[in-house]
């Protein structure tokens, strides 16, 4: 089975908040504080994938992040995911 890889749509940096994230599971997802045209949904799909170096340990309920949009499956998902103080 191949794994799917997001594909960054720009390289535009949005704030956020985790919503939650499974470290078990290895997907959560993140509440945007922008609304815009391409953060339409309420929320975006986050995969550890999207972590690069960063431990997905840090990814408590309301930590705030910093990220870019990606597609995944023709639908937005959070990429080079950064956590903010």
């Amino acid at each position: 089975m191949s794994e799917a890889v997001a594909v960054q749509l720009a390289p535009v940096r949005y704030l956020g908040t985790v919503k939650w994230f499974s470290d078990e599971r290895g997907w959560g997802f993140i509440t945007p504080y922008q609304k815009t045209p391409v953060l339409a949904e309420r929320d975006l799909f986050l995969h550890r994938r999207a972590l690069g170096d960063l431990d997905p340990g840090l990814l408590v309920d309301g930590a705030r992040v910093s990220f870019s949009v990606g597609e995944h499956r023709g639908r937005p998902t959070a990429v080079a995911v950064r956590l903010e103080s």
